[in-house]
């Protein structure tokens, strides 16, 4: 077995359901819409080697707006984000705060 070391890591839950599902519809667009904001950060930073971004099922919070994401090796869940948080969190995880 390889051991490998905890990259910053960026979680943005992108899970869709039915508008009449009783849990909510989940994060589906607005998840999408973050997680391509991310990446473009991600680029401008040129910090594809030190922040992996990764799209995620269900991470256990369902706001009415936005939608979640988990920083790591933090662990710190923000929910309601939005495209424009998306510098935020960039700035969070390569420091090691968010």
């Amino acid at each position: 077995m390889k051991t490998l070391s905890l990259r910053k890591r960026v979680l943005v839950c992108t899970n869709a359901r039915e508008a009449t599902n009783p849990l909510g519809r989940g994060c589906g667009a607005d998840g999408v819409r973050v997680h391509d904001a991310v990446l473009a950060e991600i680029g401008r930073r040129n910090a594809y080697s030190t922040v992996w971004l990764t799209k995620t099922g269900c991470l256990g919070r369902c706001p009415r707006v936005g939608c979640t994401v988990v920083l790591t090796p933090s662990g710190v869940t923000h929910d309601e984000v939005t495209e424009a948080d998306a510098a935020l969190l960039v700035t969070q995880v390569l420091d090691g705060v968010g």
